[in-house]
Protein backbone atom coordinates (compact mmCIF):
# COMPACT_ATOMS: atom_id res chain seq x y z
CA UNK A 1 0.00 0.00 0.00
CA UNK A 2 2.82 2.60 0.71
CA UNK A 3 4.42 2.17 -2.27
CA UNK A 4 1.48 2.99 -4.82
CA UNK A 5 1.19 5.95 -2.10
CA UNK A 6 4.78 6.95 -3.07
CA UNK A 7 3.96 6.42 -7.02
CA UNK A 8 1.05 8.76 -6.99
CA UNK A 9 3.07 11.52 -5.54
CA UNK A 10 5.94 11.05 -7.78
CA UNK A 11 3.32 11.01 -10.74
CA UNK A 12 2.13 14.31 -9.34
CA UNK A 13 5.44 15.53 -8.55
CA UNK A 14 7.04 14.88 -12.28
CA UNK A 15 3.08 16.59 -13.68
CA UNK A 16 4.02 19.48 -11.65
CA UNK A 17 7.64 19.67 -13.22
CA UNK A 18 6.68 19.15 -16.24
CA UNK A 19 3.58 22.01 -16.18
CA UNK A 20 6.17 24.20 -14.96
CA UNK A 21 8.74 23.42 -17.46
CA UNK A 22 6.39 23.92 -20.07
CA UNK A 23 5.63 27.42 -18.95
CA UNK A 24 9.26 28.16 -18.20
CA UNK A 25 9.58 27.75 -21.99
CA UNK A 26 6.43 29.53 -22.93
CA UNK A 27 7.89 32.40 -21.35
CA UNK A 28 11.22 32.26 -23.34
CA UNK A 29 9.18 31.77 -26.62
CA UNK A 30 7.26 34.57 -25.70
CA UNK A 31 10.31 37.21 -24.41
CA UNK A 32 12.26 35.90 -28.12
CA UNK A 33 9.13 36.64 -30.34
CA UNK A 34 9.07 40.10 -28.00
CA UNK A 35 11.89 40.77 -29.04
CA UNK A 36 11.75 39.79 -32.41
CA UNK A 37 8.83 42.02 -33.40
CA UNK A 38 11.13 44.68 -31.29
CA UNK A 39 14.03 44.15 -33.81
CA UNK A 40 11.85 44.41 -36.49
CA UNK A 41 9.89 47.07 -35.91
CA UNK A 42 13.29 48.99 -35.18
CA UNK A 43 14.28 47.92 -38.70
CA UNK A 44 11.49 48.77 -40.20
CA UNK A 45 10.66 52.09 -38.44
CA UNK A 46 14.07 53.84 -39.35
CA UNK A 47 15.12 54.18 -43.16
CA UNK A 48 19.28 54.26 -42.68
CA UNK A 49 18.64 50.82 -40.90
CA UNK A 50 16.50 49.46 -43.30
CA UNK A 51 18.38 50.71 -46.27
CA UNK A 52 22.08 49.33 -44.67
CA UNK A 53 19.98 45.97 -43.15
CA UNK A 54 18.59 45.97 -47.38
CA UNK A 55 22.35 46.44 -48.73
CA UNK A 56 23.95 44.13 -46.25
CA UNK A 57 20.93 40.99 -47.30
CA UNK A 58 22.38 41.97 -50.89
CA UNK A 59 25.84 41.16 -50.27
CA UNK A 60 25.20 38.14 -47.83
CA UNK A 61 25.04 34.81 -49.80
CA UNK A 62 23.51 32.94 -47.54
CA UNK A 63 20.05 34.88 -47.06
CA UNK A 64 19.36 34.29 -50.27
CA UNK A 65 17.67 37.47 -50.66
CA UNK A 66 20.53 38.87 -53.03
CA UNK A 67 18.86 37.17 -56.11
CA UNK A 68 15.40 38.18 -55.56
CA UNK A 69 16.21 41.80 -54.65
CA UNK A 70 18.19 41.96 -57.67
CA UNK A 71 15.30 40.78 -59.45
CA UNK A 72 13.02 43.32 -58.10
CA UNK A 73 15.85 46.77 -59.14
CA UNK A 74 15.42 44.95 -62.98
CA UNK A 75 11.62 45.80 -62.67
CA UNK A 76 12.24 49.44 -62.42
CA UNK A 77 9.97 49.77 -59.88
CA UNK A 78 9.77 53.33 -57.79
CA UNK A 79 11.74 53.15 -54.38
CA UNK A 80 8.55 53.04 -52.48
CA UNK A 81 7.47 49.57 -54.34
CA UNK A 82 11.10 48.31 -54.13
CA UNK A 83 11.01 48.98 -50.61
CA UNK A 84 7.82 47.31 -50.16
CA UNK A 85 8.87 44.24 -51.72
CA UNK A 86 11.77 44.53 -49.80
CA UNK A 87 9.79 44.65 -46.28
CA UNK A 88 7.99 41.27 -47.65
CA UNK A 89 11.28 39.75 -48.26
CA UNK A 90 12.56 40.86 -44.42
CA UNK A 91 9.81 39.49 -42.96
CA UNK A 92 11.01 35.57 -44.45
CA UNK A 93 13.89 35.64 -43.47
CA UNK A 94 14.59 33.94 -40.26
CA UNK A 95 14.93 35.81 -37.44
CA UNK A 96 18.29 34.97 -35.83
CA UNK A 97 20.14 35.52 -39.35
CA UNK A 98 18.16 38.63 -39.56
CA UNK A 99 19.40 39.73 -36.23
CA UNK A 100 23.16 39.02 -37.37
CA UNK A 101 22.62 41.52 -39.78
CA UNK A 102 21.06 44.08 -38.47
CA UNK A 103 24.38 43.66 -35.39
CA UNK A 104 26.79 43.88 -38.74
CA UNK A 105 24.96 46.86 -39.94
CA UNK A 106 25.18 49.23 -36.50
CA UNK A 107 28.08 51.68 -36.50
CA UNK A 108 30.97 51.19 -34.42
CA UNK A 109 30.69 53.77 -31.07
Amino acid sequence: MPSRCVRRRAFRVRIFQVHKLERIFITEAMTQVGSWNKLFNDIVSREDVRLRVMQELMRDPQSGAAHYLRDLRAQNLSPEEFEQQGLKRLMQISPSHLTDLYVKTQPLK
